[in-house]
């Protein structure tokens, strides 16, 4: 951020010149390439009784058929509110948010409201830390972010990513997610619908498959399903 506002404003207009000719907008209902976009927005307002709560949550893996590619996918985490306060990833660009949900790629979605049921013990954070130098460096960075924090808080990335590779772990709806001028998110179900949202999940299940995830990786072991 430092660099950032320390850019002169000439510079600065330059770069976003630039990237505005990068813009493909129009042409985001082409995408075939298997990919896991994600994004964070922290809250989905109930804008009808049949909204869902969605938010978001950013990962880089995207899972491969050897037959065929598989959809995109956007990994995201959400929660519903009658007041909403919308975080930076969304207010940032709320014209692009509403472009690649509008563009009817499959996207699937794990709210806050979801991924905030899994909150890691302190026993967990010491299996975590016992798991190698991965396993060290991971619970230091818990332990630092909660301490800045000032409480718990939850993986909320790990397990957006956990519902794309793990779906049996969670219980989707199905629609699609509408961003509003304010950058506020909502959720119209349709059975046919391009948006799959958590709206439930296994706590403990969650917990215990992230740890696992870890501590294989550690040893560099393929992770399969238990």
């Amino acid at each position: 951020m430092d660099d950032l506002a320390s850019v002169d404003p000439e510079s600065y207009a330059l770069v976003c010149e630039a990237l505005g000719h990068f813009d493909v907008t129009g042409r985001l209902d082409e995408i075939t390439t298997p990919v896991t976009p994600a994004a964070q927005h922290q809250h989905l307002a109930r804008a009808s009784p049949t909204a869902a709560s969605p938010s978001c949550a950013v990962s880089a893996t995207s899972p491969r058929s050897r037959t065929r590619p598989a959809p995109p996918r956007c990994c995201a985490s959400t929660s519903a509110g009658p007041s909403c306060r919308c975080p930076a990833n969304i207010l940032c660009d709320v014209a692009a948010a509403q472009a690649v949900f509008a563009a009817g790629v499959p996207a699937e979605v794990t709210g806050i409201d979801q991924t905030k049921r899994v909150v890691l013990s302190e026993e967990e954070i010491a299996a975590i830390e016992a798991c190698g130098a991965l396993g060290a460096l991971l619970s230091a960075e818990i332990r630092q972010f909660r301490t800045w924090l000032g409480r718990p808080d939850s993986p909320h990335d790990p397990i957006a990513v956990l519902a794309a590779v793990r779906p049996e772990l969670f219980t989707f709806a199905q629609g699609w997610v509408r961003v509003n001028s304010a950058g506020v998110t909502s959720l119209e179900r349709h059975a046919d619908g391009p948006h799959r949202i958590v709206v439930d999940l296994q706590p403990t299940a969650v917990a215990h498959e992230l740890l696992r995830r870890i501590c294989r990786a550690q040893i560099g072991t393929s992770v399969r399903p238990s």
